[in-house]
């Protein structure tokens, strides 16, 4: 925590928040505890939590994800924080905290341990934190730490001890510094807290995100999303990458790709109010031919029938489905339009395969080959398809659960652990069948969408079934980690305006150096605003590098991950192919720009 130039953060009060995860009466705050490096400390978490229904006494319930690999602790309502013998630095727990009829809510215990002595800062040493111009912004320094002087009242102090509230004001500039000083042993010593004033995110702009096939214009009105003032005068258009566009006044834009191979394509527009104030915005366009993403597939289902999905971004997409050799045990049947009632389930759907198996074979392996086509663009793809008897009466035909699977689209990779991450402490019902293992289980809806999920029930992130969301429902990720419950597209969408640039001043290597590639979000220009987490994907030549020593180093201090409790994964997928990402559990998100993590080769 006290190297140079890095200040903890514990959250950006100006950022956008979300509610509490469970809107009911129970509320858990947020608790700082400080210790030092060989010392313990007992910190009371449910004091400062309430219950606005007043039901009765709050209770701990369970620690849902613990990154205290700092310290020992003991789980009740006081825990007792005794760091390790060499560690100094912080660390952060996510627990629920519930009242007699289970209404509950998901906190968050920060520990700070500090070594003794102090360490010396002289005037080169600093911290550097981003505010919103206008806005106040909230961080952490060790007890004792004063201010040096008055400040005229810019900084003061926050509700827990050893935290600080900086508010930014237009006298104070763009670039605002402050010192802070501590007596130590009869030493003063100190350090300066450096502010970086962001301008406001766009009040009125919200970049728009489409997609299109190779060589397929696309119309997207630009303004649909964006919420204009009375006094809007004007829209232009400016850079555009990977195509070209035709533009009208009223926001309703013609984009025609020119990128042979497909990518994601921007158009950026700018509105401007007729008092001459102008907010940019970015259109990030997929253009891809959304063909499979493999030639042959492996799909797992119980008994069943088993609906094989494959969704295109394009709602009246022009692709075709053929079967080209049909199954040898089961029945295989295309749908241009269903409508019908399976295994006493009503399903309505379209361009949908449905596999019947053969309940008299018991457990077998079948296979067939479909055919997918875009125009004469054509794919095919072989499929197995594993039956498994069963005892369950719990048959899943339609929304069904596939561990790991966190997001329902079909597959498991990183993008499954932000709808764990964001939805951190989150009950709901209990499956009947808790196995992780990889078919269509059935489970009862949660009724609760999915934080930052495109409204998916909750369902889908409780892996192991057993009705709450805590880090061990992301074993089941690693467990299933690129294995498919549907047929999937190859391109995936833009899901961000956030710039990820992976950087190096390494400008040539010889065989055996080791390359350390820095994984950063956000430009000055582009600040990240809100930012719940990240993850990417790097490609790379086997047959040059040694996969054995390619890995991600997430920054323990790192500006999205510090002072804040996060899940992280990455995993090398197949040859040349590694994924990673970071997202957050609690419920306030930085801002800024900064290094996240360092790639290894």
């Amino acid at each position: 925590m006290f190297k140079k130039g890095i200040l903890p953060v514990v959250g950006i009060l100006s950022a956008s928040v979300f509610s509490p995860l469970l809107a009911q009466g129970v509320v858990a705050n947020e608790d700082v505890a400080h210790v030092l490096k060989g010392g313990s400390v007992v910190v009371d978490v449910l004091k400062n939590d309430t219950d606005t229904a007043a039901l009765s006494a709050l209770r701990l319930d369970r620690i849902v994800l613990s990154k205290l690999r700092c310290c020992q602790y003991t789980k009740m309502a006081k825990f007792r924080f005794t760091p390790q013998a060499d560690f100094v630095g912080s660390g952060v727990i996510n627990y629920t905290v519930c009242n007699e009829v289970n209404q509950c809510d998901c906190g968050n215990v920060i520990v700070e341990v500090a070594r003794r002595p102090l360490p010396t800062y002289d005037s080169n040493e600093n911290s550097r934190l981003f505010v919103v111009r206008d806005s106040s912004v909230r961080f952490v320094l060790p007890l004792g730490y004063q201010p040096s002087q008055d400040f005229n009242g810019a900084i003061r102090s926050g509700l827990n001890a050893g935290e600080w509230i900086y508010t930014h004001q237009a006298a104070h500039g763009d670039y605002p510094q402050y010192n802070f000083t501590i007596v130590d042993n009869g030493t003063i010593k100190g350090f300066d807290v450096k502010f970086e004033v962001l301008q406001r995110p766009p009040q009125y702009v919200v970049n728009d995100v489409a997609a299109t096939y190779i060589n397929q214009p696309v119309t997207v009105n630009v303004l649909a999303n964006d919420k204009l003032p009375n006094n809007f005068a004007s829209i232009t258009f400016g850079n555009v990458n990977g195509g070209t566009i035709e533009a009208a006044s009223n926001g309703n834009m013609t984009f025609t790709p020119t990128i042979p191979n497909g990518g994601v394509a921007t158009v950026d527009y700018a509105v401007t109010t007729l008092d001459g104030y102008s907010e940019k915005a970015t259109v990030y366009i997929t253009v891809s031919n959304f063909l499979p993403a493999r030639d042959e597939y492996r799909l797992t289902c119980l008994g069943s029938p088993f609906i094989l999905n494959y969704k295109t971004p394009i709602p009246e997409g022009a692709h075709t489905i053929t079967i080209l050799d049909g199954a040898k045990y089961g029945v295989l049947r295309y749908f241009e339009q269903l409508d019908t009632l399976i295994e006493g389930k009503k399903l309505t759907d379209n361009k949908v395969l449905v596999y019947f198996p053969n309940h008299d074979e018991g457990f077998y392996t079948d296979d067939f080959v479909l055919e997918y086509c875009l125009g004469d663009d054509c794919k095919p793809v072989y499929i197995e398809m594993e039956v498994m008897a069963t005892d369950s009466e719990e048959w899943c035909v339609n929304d069904c659960v596939f561990p790991g699977d966190a997001n329902a689209d079909g597959t498991v990779n990183v993008l499954d652990l932000f709808p764990i991450g964001l939805n951190i402490g989150q009950y709901g019902k209990k499956r009947t069948d808790d196995s992780e293992d990889w078919y269509a289980h059935a489970a009862e809806n949660w009724d609760i969408a999915a934080r930052g999920n495109n409204g998916i029930d909750l369902k889908h992130a409780d892996s192991n079934g057993d009705g709450v969301l805590d880090s061990s429902d992301v074993k089941a990720i690693l467990k299933n980690y690129n294995t498919f419950a549907a047929v999937a597209p190859k391109a995936s969408i833009q899901e961000s305006d956030v710039q990820v640039q992976l950087m190096s001043s390494v400008a040539s290597v010889r065989p055996g150096d080791m390359i350390e590639i820095s994984v950063s979000v956000g430009s000055s220009e582009f600040p990240a605003f809100d930012l719940k987490g990240t993850s990417f994907s790097v490609g790379y030549n086997p047959n040059l590098v040694n996969e054995k020593t390619v890995g991600v180093n997430f920054t323990k201090s790192g500006w999205l991950s510090r002072y804040d409790a996060h899940l992280v994964l990455s995993k090398i997928v197949e040859r040349g192919k590694l994924e990673a990402g970071l997202v957050k559990t609690k419920i306030v998100a930085p801002m800024g720009m900064a290094k996240l993590e360092k790639l290894g080769l």
